[in-house]
């Protein structure tokens, strides 16, 4: 029974990291940009073994982000846990996300970075 707590409260922390992930990209975003045209936004959280491993690899995957149709991303990183990444990325819609996060090559990419844990996703559009 105890571990199964410690499994719900780790699951309510991840929930309320994302949920400020969230906040904090509701407030960083221009109010003319991602809102008004349409588009959605695909938010990711997941661990990684090594921070400046990770980024490397993610920083080369730029031309598969493009050509999986990425739109715009961004990379933040948990204050207390520094080695938490939530990943932003703009997709023309929920078709294209699931296509991209479905892709072998994405996969291989994320072992490669040394991903320690599988993600969290969230998938969003604009209330308004």
């Amino acid at each position: 029974a105890d571990f199964r707590l410690l499994r719900i409260n780790r699951r309510n922390v991840m929930m309320s990291n994302l949920r400020a992930a969230v906040a904090t990209l509701f407030f960083a975003l221009p109010s003319t940009g991602f809102a008004q045209d349409g588009t959605i936004l695909v938010i990711a959280s997941h661990p990684v073994i090594d921070y400046e491993q990770w980024r490397t690899v993610y920083d080369g995957f730029a031309d598969e982000q493009r050509a999986g149709g990425v739109l715009e991303e961004e990379v933040l990183r948990d204050i207390e846990n520094p080695n938490m990444v939530y990943v932003l990325h703009r997709f023309t819609d929920v078709a294209a996300a699931n296509a991209y996060f479905a892709s072998p090559v994405l996969q291989a990419g994320m072992k490669d970075a040394g991903v320690a844990g599988p993600p969290t996703i969230a998938i969003v559009r604009s209330a308004d």
